[in-house]
C-alpha cells in the first residue's frame, strides 16, 4: 500500500491528563446515495439473512432523566429481533455526567446492578447487554460529541465520547483528511459498544479490532471515580465487556485517509486451512466465504491504493435487500425445513456473488473507493434488512490460527457424516494477535468463523442447526475458541476462563480495582466467572429452541426432536430429527 499505516503496530498508550472540553460535535451531512440495484433473485434476498444486528429499548414513554433516582420507571432491554430481552429494571436517561457518580452510589445503596448503553439501538446478540434481574439501565446515548483531533502529533489521535457513530467518526475524520484503520461490516455503531464487545474487521497485517486502537480510555468507575486507562492497564482493559465502570471517553490513534481497491477470487477448498491464511496475509484487508457443499471458497481482498486513485466507489450490502416483509416468515421456514431451498439458496450465492458495491469512476471488477466507504456500511438512507423481513440469528468463535488447518478438516469431517448448506457461507475473518486481555485475538494470530442463520418468529429447529452447533461446540472445547462476546447465545460463554483466555486473572484484578462492589457485574459474566452461589437454572422445556441451553436430554429439544452425541464430535450435544 502506498504511503500505507499497515507496517505500524497498534497503538501505543500515551499518559496525558485529560479533561472533556464543552462543545458540541461538528456539523455535517452524510452524502446521500442511491441504493444499488434491487436483485429479486432468489439468492440476493436469501444472502441478506443473518446480516446486521440491531437493538432497540421499548417505547421511550417511562425513560427518565436523573432527578429522584428512586422514582425511575422500570423499562426492559430488548434486541432488534426480540430474541434477548433483559429483566425489567429502572431506566435512566443520562443527561449530565457529574450524575453518574450519584447513580453509582444509589446503585451501592440499593444492590442494584449498573448497565450502561450508549445507543438507542445497542448491537449486540447476548446477554452482554443485560443487567441483573432488577438492575439498572444507563443510556449514554446523548454523550455523542468529537472532543478533539489532533493531526499535529507523531501520532494522529482524535477523542470522542461514549455515543459517537462509527460513520459518523469516519465522515468527520474524511473531511479532515484522516481515515479509522478498522471497521466491523455494519458501522453504524457506537465506538463504546464497538470497543467494550470487540467489534472487528479482518486483516493479517494488523490488529482487525476497533479497540485495538485506543490510546486511553477515560471512565468512572464502581467506586465514582474517574481514572484514565493507559498502558498495561489499558491493554488488559481493551475489550471490557462494560465491567469496570461507565466510560466517559476514549482516544484512538487514527491514520491519513486511503482508498481501497476490491476484488472477488474463487478458489478449491482442498486446502484451505494453509492455502488462505497465505492469501489473506497478502492484502491489507480480507476476508473469505466458505461454502463446502460447493467444495469452494470466496475471498474478497481490499488492497490500500492512493488516495489520488480514480474512483468514489461505495458498499451496499445494507441497501440492496428487497423488501420481504410481507412474506413473513415463511422464507425462512422454507430455509429451516428444505434441503433443497437452503442448498439451492447457497450454492446461488456462492455462484453469483461478486460483491455489493456502487461502482462510480473505477473498473466494475476492481472497484475503488474510500476507505470507510469500501470495507464497512449501514442502511441509514433505506430500510435496514431486519426491518424488511430478513430475521437471523449468529454464532461466532475465534481460534488460533496455527489451528486453523485442523479445524477446517474437522469441519469436512463433520459435513462428511451430515451434509449441510451454509446460506452465506461459512464467514472467515482474521485478525493479528492483540494485547487486550478478552479480545478474540488476545496473544495469538487468529481466524474468526461465522455462521448466519434464518431465524423464524417463533423459536423451531432448523434443518442444519445440529451440524451449527456441533462445529461450534467442537471450536470451543477442542480448540479452546472464543466466542465473540456480542453475538452467540449464553450457553457458550459459561465454560470460559484462563484456559481460554491467559490475561483472564489479569482483567478479572482490575475488575475488582476499580468495581469491588460488583456494580457493573452482569448475569453473564457471573456465570462465566462462577460468582454466582445459587444452584444453576433448571433446563425447562424446549430451551435448545430458545438456545438458552445446550441439551442434555431429550425435553430440552422439543418438537419431536433427540439429543444426541454430534456426529463427528462425539463430546457435543445437539437436537437432531
Amino acid at each position: 500500500m502506498k504511503g500505507s499505516f499497515m507496517d505500524s503496530k497498534a497503538p501505543k498508550a500515551l499518559i496525558p491528563q485529560f479533561s472533556i472540553p464543552q462543545f458540541s460535535i461538528p456539523q455535517f451531512s452524510i452524502p446521500k446515495r442511491t441504493m444499488g440495484t434491487r436483485m429479486f433473485k432468489l439468492s440476493l434476498i436469501l444472502s441478506f439473512i443473518g446480516l446486521g444486528s440491531a437493538c432497540k429499548t421499548n417505547s421511550e414513554e417511562g425513560s427518565h432523566s436523573l432527578s429522584d433516582p428512586r422514582g425511575l420507571i422500570q423499562k426492559s432491554l430488548v434486541n432488534y429481533n426480540g430474541s434477548i430481552e433483559c429483566a425489567s429494571g429502572s431506566f435512566v436517561m443520562l443527561e449530565k455526567i457529574e450524575d453518574l457518580p450519584q447513580i453509582i452510589k444509589f446503585a451501592a445503596e440499593t444492590h442494584k446492578s449498573l448497565r450502561i448503553v450508549s445507543s438507542a439501538t445497542p448491537h449486540s446478540y447476548s446477554q452482554v447487554i443485560c443487567p441483573t434481574d432488577g438492575g439498572m439501565v444507563v443510556d449514554m446515548q446523548k454523550f455523542n460529541r468529537i472532543i478533539t483531533l489532533d493531526g499535529n502529533a507523531s501520532s494522529p489521535s482524535v477523542t470522542v465520547e461514549p455515543g459517537v457513530k462509527l460513520v459518523d467518526l469516519q465522515e468527520y475524520l474524511h473531511k479532515q483528511g484522516y481515515g479509522f484503520p478498522v471497521s466491523p461490516d455494519y458501522n453504524d455503531v457506537s465506538m463504546a459498544g464497538a470497543v467494550a464487545t470487540g467489534a472487528h474487521h479482518s486483516s493479517l497485517k494488523i490488529s482487525s479490532a476497533v479497540s485495538d486502537w485506543l490510546m486511553e480510555l477515560t471512565l468512572i468507575n464502581g467506586l465514582g471515580q474517574r481514572v484514565v486507562l493507559t498502558g498495561a492497564q489499558l491493554d488488559t482493559a481493551r475489550v471490557h465487556l462494560g465491567l469496570l465502570g461507565a466510560v466517559v471517553s476514549m482516544k484512538f490513534k487514527i491514520v491519513p485517509q486511503f482508498k481501497l481497491s476490491f476484488k472477488v477470487e474463487r478458489f478449491p477448498d482442498d486446502h484451505i486451512g494453509t492455502k488462505l491464511a497465505e492469501q489473506v496475509a497478502q492484502f491489507d484487508y480480507a476476508r473469505a466465504s466458505w461454502f463446502p457443499h460447493t467444495d469452494e471458497y470466496i475471498l474478497e481482498s481490499f488492497d490500500g491504493v492512493s488516495v489520488d486513485t480514480p474512483g468514489e466507489s461505495f458498499g451496499t450490502a445494507w441497501t440492496s435487500t428487497p423488501d420481504i416483509s410481507i412474506l413473513g416468515d415463511l422464507p425462512s421456514q422454507v430455509l429451516n425445513k428444505s434441503k433443497f431451498a437452503s442448498c439451492t439458496a447457497a450454492t446461488l450465492r456462492a455462484k453469483t456473488f461478486g460483491g455489493f458495491f456502487k461502482v462510480i469512476d473505477s473498473p466494475k471488477k476492481n472497484p475503488v473507493g474510500f476507505s470507510h466507504e469500501m470495507m464497512a456500511g449501514n442502511c441509514r438512507t433505506s430500510k435496514c434488512p431486519w426491518q424488511i423481513g430478513i430475521k437471523a440469528r449468529t454464532m461466532e468463535a475465534a481460534l488460533d490460527l496455527k489451528d486453523f488447518p485442523g479445524w477446517s478438516e474437522d469441519v469436512k469431517k463433520i459435513l462428511d457424516q451430515r451434509q449441510a448448506c451454509f446460506i452465506n457461507g461459512i464467514y472467515l475473518r482474521f485478525s493479528k494477535a492483540s494485547a487486550s486481555a478478552l479480545g478474540q485475538a488476545s496473544g495469538q494470530d487468529v481466524v474468526m468463523f461465522e455462521i448466519h442463520i434464518a431465524q423464524n418468529n417463533k423459536p423451531s429447529l432448523e434443518k442444519w442447526s445440529d451440524v451449527y452447533d456441533e462445529i461450534l461446540q467442537m471450536t470451543l472445547k477442542k480448540y479452546k475458541g472464543r466466542p465473540h462476546w456480542g453475538k452467540n447465545s449464553t450457553p457458550y460463554f459459561t465454560d470460559l476462563g484462563p484456559a481460554t483466555f491467559p490475561k483472564w486473572k489479569e482483567f478479572e484484578n482490575l475488575r475488582q480495582k476499580h468495581d469491588p462492589k460488583m456494580l457493573f457485574t452482569s448475569d453473564l459474566w457471573s456465570a462465566m466467572a462462577q460468582y454466582s452461589s445459587s444452584k444453576p437454572p433448571l433446563l425447562k422445556e424446549g430451551c435448545a429452541l430458545t438456545q438458552s441451553c445446550i441439551c442434555e436430554i431429550d425435553s430440552h429439544c422439543g418438537q419431536g426432536a433427540r439429543c444426541v452425541s454430534g456426529g463427528y464430535f462425539q463430546d457435543a450435544r445437539v437436537c437432531r430429527k
